[in-house]
């Protein structure tokens, strides 16, 4: 957008020159002096087109009034039209938002009107996707793609050979999660790994259960038992069950062992018990 006059060097607005190039020192002067913003490109465009046909009509010798600067409520409107599905940018903040979400394990947190307020603020264009669609669409994209990635990184391993941890915990003594994690060297012989947690799990599943999550996991990712080298975990009998049925060979964690060990060793030291029991005394 270029601010001209007759002869297309120039033009005096409101007492101040400006010269015929882009209108950054205009726009300066209009924030400064009338209190008025560029709130977009849509907008920018609009303006332009708007001071065009005064300047037409004016035979090209009209100043520029700065309330052709405000938009005609249909022009508003245009200007934060919500983004359509498709656009680039909808896509690229529904991917980042879902990622958000999922990292925070909140998706439901997409209903928080303080956060729609924020996003709105930061980008009056862009809606929050529904909750629907974020757990029927979005997640499940998410999941795809991080899939795709961990792929990737397998096929340039220095080698298909990888090592399993598996690990069992239980929260309220009823709800059961089953971490499985699979380890490789990079093609620069670095230590990678991609975690997988089943959410289904319940403290009562045994061994064969257990054994066909683990292949489920390997079996998505193209990973044969052949070329699982070692599986590692603590002394749960369901756990240490699955590994054998798997025909892997099972490494006892050292983490596991080494926790044992000074729980023991506290829990016999008199001494350690005496300052734990009044601890307790004066918390309570």
């Amino acid at each position: 957008m270029k601010i001209q006059g007759a002869e297309g060097e120039g033009e005096t607005i409101c007492g101040c020159e400006y010269a015929a190039a882009t209108t950054s020192s205009f726009q300066t002067y209009l924030i400064n002096q009338h209190g008025l913003t560029i709130t977009s490109d849509k907008h920018v465009q609009l303006v332009q087109e708007r001071q065009e046909k005064r300047l037409e009509g004016a035979g090209g010798m009209k100043q520029p009034d700065v309330r052709t600067f405000f938009p005609t409520k249909d022009e508003a409107e245009a200007v934060v039209a919500p983004y359509a599905e498709t656009h680039e940018k909808r896509i690229k903040c529904d991917m980042l938002t879902t990622d958000f979400l999922a990292s925070a394990g909140w998706p439901h947190l997409i209903k928080n009107e303080a956060l729609r307020k924020l996003v709105k603020a930061l980008d009056p264009r862009y809606d929050l996707p529904s909750v629907g669609k974020v757990q029927r669409l979005l997640l499940p994209t998410l999941k795809n793609e991080i899939i795709l990635s961990i792929k990737d990184r397998l096929r340039k391993a220095a080698t298909r050979r990888v090592s399993i941890t598996l690990d069992m915990w239980s929260h309220s003594g009823k709800l059961g999660f089953l971490a499985i994690t699979i380890h490789w060297l990079t093609e620069n012989f670095k230590m990678d790994s991609a975690s997988f947690l089943d959410p289904k799990t319940t403290i009562y599943h045994g061994a064969e259960q257990i054994g066909e999550m683990v292949r489920k996991v390997l079996n998505l990712l193209r990973i044969s038992l052949k070329e699982v080298l070692t599986a590692t975990s603590d002394r749960g009998g369901n756990v240490v069950n699955a590994v054998e049925l798997l025909g892997l060979p099972w490494v006892p964690c050292l983490a596991y062992a080494i926790h044992n060990t000074v729980v023991t060793v506290l829990r016999n030291d008199s001494e350690v018990q005496r300052i734990v029991l009044t601890a307790r005394e004066t918390a309570m």
